[in-house]
């Protein structure tokens, strides 16, 4: 929630940013625009990613289950 403060968001590759736990989400998306956008509610853009194929394989990683104030995407 907003009035709970900030919250801190990763983009990149897997094996970079893999925490060394299970992912909260793990799958393949189609990308047909080769693209991985990241947008706010509010529609605003917070990271975006080129890809190279059209499925990419996302895992996301989170501090707290319905709460997470730090958020790690990995692509690929």
């Amino acid at each position: 929630m907003f009035a709970d403060g900030e919250t801190e968001v990763t983009l990149g590759s897997s094996d970079e940013v893999d925490p060394g736990e299970l992912p909260a989400f793990d799958a393949t998306l189609e990308t047909p625009n080769r693209a991985v956008v990241i947008w706010t509610v509010e529609g605003e853009t917070v990271f975006s990613a080129k890809v190279p194929n059209v499925e990419t394989r996302v895992r996301i990683w989170v501090n707290h289950s319905t709460e997470p104030d730090r958020i790690i995407f990995g692509l690929g």
